[in-house]
């Protein structure tokens, strides 16, 4: 675990889970930070000046990622993240993902290091624009684009159950759902979401829990876990080659003798 993070379940955190110390973990977030409100609110004032340069005719949705041969441009696999939708359902998941983004980040700034969960957080996005750039290379997409950071709440969401597996999180606030079941549970629903309409949105899912997994099992504290269970093991092991075998005085030697052994 690296040393800035703040481990699976912090001080700060088991101050804010005191069930975690029972074995009845619970996710109880405290209110946002400042910080927190200003992303918040950026984020939504981005979504505003979208809508505002779309009434004035400016070609926002050129951002818009497309699939090859249907105008795909080199900036769009990272502007996408810029514009949201001009529609009822693009306003509704950007309410939406504010909403999450308000529960969320307050209890991940409680378990993990900022630094370290940002990581996670651009692992997760670099996955996201990976998997779907090779998935239309070879002709899995045949159409349908992507856009809009609505997509970075699926990778908090991993990162919190990466970090908090035994925790718990209260779908809709009642239905408990553990850390370990928002990780599984967010690939599966990706799978079957690409199953059922292949396209740069869906495989972007798939790419983003990749991604997320990825680097938490092979550079971030998932890795660091692992190096210091084998090290523990290897230290185990060369004290198991260590025995004591009792020493006394033998009944051949002057009393004074001792074997030491």
């Amino acid at each position: 675990m690296p040393a800035r993070c703040k481990g699976l379940v912090g001080e700060r955190a088991v101050q804010r889970y005191p069930g975690a110390m029972q074995g009845t973990p619970t996710f109880q977030l405290p209110s946002p930070s400042p910080s927190t409100i200003r992303v918040l609110g950026a984020l939504f004032a981005l979504y505003v000046v979208e809508l505002v340069l779309r009434n004035v005719g400016v070609p926002v949705y050129d951002l818009v990622w497309r699939p090859f041969g249907q105008g795909f441009a080199l900036y769009q696999p990272i502007l996408r993240f810029l514009v949201q939708g001009d529609d009822s359902g693009a306003l509704f998941n950007v309410l939406i993902g504010l909403l999450v983004l308000y529960f969320l980040l307050p209890g991940l700034d409680q378990i993990l290091d900022k630094d370290t969960w940002l990581k996670g957080l651009g692992a997760g996005l670099v996955g996201g624009t990976l998997l779907p750039l090779v998935a239309d290379g070879i002709g899995l997409v045949p159409a349908g684009g992507t856009m809009g950071w609505v997509v970075s709440t699926a990778a908090l969401f991993v990162l919190f159950g990466l970090a908090m597996p035994d925790g718990v999180v209260r779908l809709f606030f009642v239905l408990p759902v553990s850390g370990k079941m928002i990780v599984w549970g967010t690939l599966g629903l990706s799978v079957l979401f690409f199953l059922l309409d292949r396209n740069l949105h869906t495989a972007e899912g798939i790419g983003v829990w990749v991604g997320v997994v990825g680097w938490w099992y092979g550079m971030g504290p998932g890795a660091r876990r692992r190096e210091l269970q084998r090290k523990a093991s290897s230290i185990e092991s060369e004290l198991r080659r260590f025995h004591v075998i009792e020493g006394g005085r033998s009944n051949n030697r002057p009393s004074d003798d001792e074997w030491v052994h």
